[in-house]
């Protein structure tokens, strides 16, 4: 990572994000849950996976819309920008809640239009169907969309690919509803229709948060933590090789400078 000088000063604006993230959440009365390297890093760290550069949580497709209704309406004014899926310059299936006047350069994104200022991601839990039949069609569907994102991220920004880039993300509204369409409600799982998360899980285990420990501070965890860690990283409390313990996402960060800026003096012609 380059444009900061140590993982401490992210992982404390990350944490400042996520705890407004979490004030509006319960003055609204609405549930999140820690995800993926948050959640481990929350059972396994007490807070941050000490190389880890971002923070993801999980609303249930049930809660979504209040969910993000109460960060526009909770958090405070002007901060924070909401990334929606399934938009021109956004193709993915999650949200992401930016940081104004910030910056967190992801390489893969560096060419588009989009906001980049640091982020948290928020996966969307939707219904994930029982019968055999009904996942392999589920999973077909979302690896057409893998496809089709794939195609959108290097033409984000490219105003000139724009028709196409709308009939790209028609083809992911579709893909998305046709998922819908097998997913069966009642099944009892769930997943976050995310191709690289090949795991589905139980409806429970999104059911009344858990006390995450997390940096001193309480946040919302999977009701029984031990079962989603399982399904998601096998023997979680095993550290990987030394050599894997790096970050993944940002290359390029700064609290006091936005983006835009950030872009114009470090990559002239990008952005």
């Amino acid at each position: 990572m380059k444009g900061y000088d140590s993982m401490n000063e992210i992982q404390k604006a990350l944490l400042e994000m996520m705890l407004d993230i979490d004030a509006a959440a319960r003055d609204a009365g609405v549930t999140y849950y820690l995800e993926g390297g948050t959640a481990l890093g929350s059972v396994r760290h007490k807070g941050f996976i000490p190389w880890d550069d971002d923070i993801d949580i999980v609303v249930r497709r049930s809660d979504i819309e209040r969910f993000i209704h109460a960060m526009e309406s909770h958090l405070p004014k002007g901060k924070y920008h909401i990334q929606r899926p399934y938009s021109i310059d956004w193709p993915y299936m999650f949200y992401k809640i930016r940081l104004n006047g910030s910056t967190a350069i992801e390489e893969k994104f560096v060419n588009t239009r989009m906001h980049q200022g640091l982020f948290v991601d928020v996966f969307v839990a939707d219904p994930y169907p029982a019968s055999m039949l009904r996942r392999r069609l589920s999973n077909s569907f979302m690896f057409a969309a893998h496809v089709l994102q794939t195609m959108c991220d290097g033409n984000l920004g490219r105003r000139w690919f724009d028709p196409f880039q709308r009939m790209i993300v028609f083809g992911l509204r579709s893909l998305n509803r046709l998922m819908d369409m097998v997913a069966e409600e009642d099944s009892g799982y769930w997943n976050e229709r995310v191709p690289w998360y090949k795991v589905f899980y139980r409806n429970e285990i999104l059911g009344e948060p858990s006390d995450g420990e997390f940096e001193g501070h309480i946040l919302m965890a999977p009701t029984y933590p031990d079962e989603y860690l399982t399904t998601f990283f096998g023997d979680y409390m095993q550290l990987p090789p030394e050599e894997d313990r790096v970050p993944e996402h940002i290359s390029g960060f700064s609290m006091t400078e936005d983006y835009r800026d950030w872009l114009s003096k470090n990559r002239p012609g990008k952005g």
